[in-house]
């Protein structure tokens, strides 16, 4: 993805409610726990949408 892209998704992900991939810390930026869990969830809901089609 490229960082304009990313960077749209990003605010797209604040817009909506969304967890946002990055969160500020004191050294710098870490990937959100949020995030990660949000994926896994959006991942699982996929796979059982493959699985009834």
């Amino acid at each position: 993805m490229t960082r304009v892209g990313s960077l749209r998704d990003e605010y797209n992900a604040v817009v909506e409610g969304r967890p946002t991939r990055w969160v500020k810390t004191l050294l710098g930026y870490a990937p959100n726990p949020a995030y990660l869990e949000w994926a896994a969830r959006a991942d699982a809901w996929a796979v059982r949408q493959e699985g009834i089609a």
